[in-house]
């Protein structure tokens, strides 16, 4: 059972059951923190069991969610610094910022990829560990909480933040939400960027527990051991932040199309080159070595999307190895230019015979 170590007061502030004005036994000006129950509470001060509030026998409610609502809010006001998380982006969303910048890459890498390869889930996850499959736009950055006025649910733009920090002298704002229970949910979300405001969310619902004996100290801990999760909902002038640390972010995006690259010259190292006869004699060949590969699980896990695995094949029958190979295997056998253009295509013919 949840014990309750505040109560809220008739002015709608926190009183710990330490306070000394506290005394024992039900008392009308101390109501549970939850605004939706908001009844009167019962100061339990004996000598046996820790001191704390309870509602009145049968009452379903706790006051927990209220409560880790509040004391997170007195802990953030108190605290001198916070860190900002960090903010990440899919690939495909920075390839339509920076797409002549990824054309230099590729030229310099002699590797080009078609666009809507770079739109596929698969390719992000080439050669990186589970924490990287977007790639970092903004880095962490600490703050000092005492250069903001602070307003506690201020109603802005029909909506009302939990928190909302400003920097004096100026319209630039932090808005905070507290995620207990429910989470900002999308309409929400619309209107905040549909007003473009510069919008955080703080994760505490893992803290969410009926067993857990809840107390400014305890919520204290979890923010000074960022024993929480906290994310963007919005920032405003993102394309400019994200400007700043444009190089950075290019290196990421270099290494991305290079891994992609080395898993291309394995892919064909290991599978078509092996594989080749099967394409010479078989014209539905990439189509089976596809459900092959498919079917075994293979270890080039982006191969199971259909997209990059037609790119690989396509690029390696126009590749000098494949010609090589080609014009070895239709030395003595017999063909005819039709055939094989509309088999192979015209480019492949010319580099293998030149004229028939």
């Amino acid at each position: 059972m949840i014990k309750l170590s505040k109560a809220i007061n008739n002015e709608g502030t926190l009183i710990d059951i330490s306070d000394k004005s506290v005394e024992s036994g039900l008392s009308a000006n101390l109501k549970c923190p939850d605004y939706n129950c908001n009844s009167p509470v019962i100061a339990k001060k004996g000598k046996k069991m820790t001191h704390h509030f309870a509602h009145k026998p049968g009452a379903n409610c706790t006051g927990l969610e209220s409560l880790l609502h509040l004391l997170t809010k007195e802990v953030l006001i108190q605290n001198e610094q916070f860190k900002l998380p960090s903010h990440h982006m899919w690939l495909n969303d920075l390839v339509r910022i920076f797409r002549n910048e990824i054309k230099e890459i590729e030229n310099h890498l002699d590797f080009y990829i078609p666009e809507n390869i770079y739109n596929t889930y698969e390719f992000n996850l080439i050669s990186c560990s589970s924490f990287d499959y977007k790639i970092e736009v903004i880095p962490e950055k600490e703050i000092r909480l005492s250069k903001f006025h602070l307003y506690l649910e201020k109603m802005i733009e029909g909506m009302t933040p939990d928190l909302r920090f400003n920097i004096p002298k100026t319209q630039r704002n932090l808005h905070v939400e507290i995620f207990v229970t429910h989470k900002v949910d999308n309409i929400k979300k619309e209107k905040i960027k549909d007003q473009n405001l510069c919008f955080l969310e703080i994760d505490i619902s893992k803290h969410y527990k009926k067993d857990e004996n809840i107390t400014k100290d305890r919520i204290r801990e979890i923010i000074l051991k960022r024993d929480f999760k906290h994310s963007w909902i919005n920032i405003p002038k993102l394309d400019l932040l994200i400007t700043k640390n444009k190089n950075e972010i290019l290196k990421k995006i270099e290494n991305r199309i290079l891994n992609f690259k080395e898993d291309y010259e394995l892919f064909c190292k290991e599978i078509l080159l092996e594989e080749t006869q099967y394409i010479f004699e078989d014209e539905d060949y990439p189509n089976e070595l596809y459900k092959k590969l498919k079917k075994e699980k293979s270890t080039f896990s982006c191969l199971l999307n259909k997209e990059i695995y037609n790119f690989y094949v396509n690029k390696y029958k126009s590749s000098n190895t494949f010609s090589i190979l080609k014009q070895i295997h239709f030395k003595d056998k017999e063909i005819s230019k039709n055939e094989f253009i509309d088999r192979w295509g015209e480019g492949i013919y010319r580099k293998i015979y030149g004229k028939w």
